[in-house]
């Protein structure tokens, strides 16, 4: 027992850790590598899990309605004809920010007014952070892991403004950001979370567009959404537009394609989902979501904004929610399996029995084990709604058995040649 809880051991860890780390700084520095790291960094193990999770019934609470490429007028008809089958609330997913043509900004002021519970997209704009995310003066940039500690203090996002659509309409209308977390931060990011509050200079907050959705259709939801005082929550993906009731931009005009009970007492989502002349690849607010059928180098955007947000809203709904572990308890994890297989990799490089079956034995271990981590975050996110990231466990245990051998072949052998010449002396 005392062989394994050893400063050898202990020291032997942190190297794999340091090494680690080192590892990553280079790989980041590779400008050439940054398409692959945009694009293999994203990828998450909870991806593909989406895949194979068990599917909700489509959701009769939600109807989607595609905008397409409407005028203002043809947007404020859809309205009115939805508006005649009363649904609970109407969320439109677009930005008025202008004046246009007079008579259709009047039709489309008309009909926001007999909406009694209609929500435009806002959007926050120029966030600061706060507090500075420099430690001594500013002059030192933390890492992940420096904010994640208790110590830290937690940051806090303030905005300078509130981008709204024209007060024509703004004025008759609730608002609801509709920021995602992915904007500007990467064209190959997955869009997994949703932003939940956020605050003003002013000192106002403002919910995001579903939740606040959510709130004028039953708002003990979005209650209790905001009491899990979340700055953002994984969105647990229904799906694409099979998941809900959906009407194209025409359809709405055509009676014969839904009946009143489709929509009377429902949730209206519109936004656009393509035009008359469908792209195949990119089109305006799309987004990669976990539902992509290709996980790895994909080329292609799956989801429509509009979507993502019905998803968020069936899920609050639902209180269908994901909790995830701190990233904390994952470095404890990574740091307790590093230490347990550098005592073992240890020991069997000084074992008669083993030291022979070293390589084979060490990699099949290692196999093992990233096998098992792979099932563990697979079943805790499908079965248990809990999301927990064993990436840098999964790469100290990649490294270790190989770190073994170098640090006991090269560095310990050093450092006794070192302290042999000091005893000479």
């Amino acid at each position: 027992m005392k062989r394994f809880f050893s400063i050898k051991n202990l020291v032997g860890t942190i190297t794999v850790f340091v090494t680690v780390w080192i590892v990553g700084l280079l790989a980041v520095s590779l400008d050439f590598l940054n398409v692959f790291e945009q694009i293999l960094g994203d990828y998450n193990l909870t991806d593909l899990a989406f895949h194979f999770k068990e599917k909700p019934k489509k959701d009769q609470r939600i109807v989607v309605v595609n905008i397409g490429n409407l005028n203002r007028a043809g947007i404020a008809q859809q309205i009115m004809i939805l508006n005649q089958y009363k649904p609970k609330v109407i969320g439109i997913d677009a930005f008025f920010s202008s004046p246009k043509d007079s008579i259709g900004d009047a039709i489309l002021a008309e009909a926001l007014a007999n909406t009694e519970n209609i929500v435009l997209g806002s959007k926050v704009m120029d966030g600061k952070v706060y507090p500075n995310d420099k430690m001594f003066w500013g002059l030192l940039e933390p890492s992940d892991f420096i904010k994640e500690m208790s110590f830290y203090p937690k940051e806090k996002v303030v905005w300078d403004s509130l981008r709204k659509s024209y007060a024509l309409f703004s004025n008759l209308a609730h608002s609801g950001f509709v920021n995602v977390i992915t904007e500007g931060d990467s064209d190959f990011e997955t869009w997994r979370e949703e932003p939940i509050q956020e605050t003003l200079k002013s000192g106002k907050k403002e919910i995001c567009f579903g939740a606040k959705i959510v709130q004028l259709y039953d708002s003990t939801k979005t209650t209790k959404l905001l009491a899990r005082k979340n700055p953002y929550e994984i969105i647990n993906y229904r799906g694409n537009k099979e998941a809900f009731l959906y009407l194209d931009t025409y359809e709405v005009f055509d009676d014969q394609k839904y009946k009143p009970e489709d929509i009377e007492g429902k949730i209206i989502v519109m936004g656009y989902l393509g035009g008359e002349t469908i792209k195949p690849y990119w089109d305006d607010d799309k987004y990669y979501s976990p539902m992509n059928k290709i996980q790895v180098g994909r080329t292609t955007p799956d989801m429509y904004g509009v979507l993502g947000h019905a998803n968020f809203i069936s899920m609050v709904l639902d209180e269908d929610y994901i909790d995830e572990v701190h990233n904390s308890s994952s470095y404890i994890i990574a740091f307790i399996l590093c230490f347990i297989n550098v005592s073992l990799f240890n020991y069997m490089l000084h074992s008669k029995v083993w030291e022979p079956w070293y390589d084979g034995a060490s990699k099949s271990i290692q196999l093992v084990q990233l096998i098992l981590l792979g099932y563990l975050t697979y079943y805790l996110f499908v079965d248990q709604n809990l999301k927990i990231d064993l990436s840098v466990t999964a790469i100290v245990v990649l490294f270790s058995g190989d770190l073994m051998e170098l640090y006991n072949g090269f560095l310990l052998t050093q450092y006794k040649r070192v302290k042999t010449l000091k005893r000479s002396r």
